[in-house]
């Protein structure tokens, strides 16, 4: 084999690759964009768990920036009361740096209860 004939080779190689590289980078599905309180707030009894995915614009998950961070539900910022013993069925979370949402569907997979609870970071000062 000549040495232009390698050369071609290697050129055709590369490009076949990167080629492939390109194909398989726009078939990664992009991650889905955090949810914001606000959001979470507008999720009322009655929506299916289809209907909250598309208004959050993310499925159940945890969202926050800093996946190790250790916080406490402090307090609830808003709250829809159920009762559990009879409508509870299916407990799904969100979770965002800001905030954690959980919503309970009842077993016809509509939303019976939620609750956005604010977050605090518990680890020590010097650790932050």
């Amino acid at each position: 084999m000549k040495p232009t004939s390698r050369v071609r080779s290697a050129a055709v190689v590369g490009v076949l690759v990167i080629g492939l590289e390109a194909v398989l980078i726009s078939f990664r599905a992009p991650a889905p964009a955090a949810p914001r309180v606000e959001q979470m707030e507008r999720v009322v009894p009655g929506l299916t768990e289809a209907e909250v995915v598309a208004m959050l614009g993310a499925p159940p998950g945890d969202y926050c920036s800093d996946p190790g961070r250790f916080t406490v539900d402090h307090h609830s910022l808003s709250q829809v009361p159920i009762d559990f013993e009879r409508d509870a069925h299916r407990t799904a979370f969100w979770r965002i740096d800001e905030a954690r949402l959980e919503v309970r569907f009842g077993a016809d997979g509509r939303v019976v209860y939620r609750r956005v609870c604010e977050s605090v970071d518990q680890r020590p000062r010097a650790r932050r």
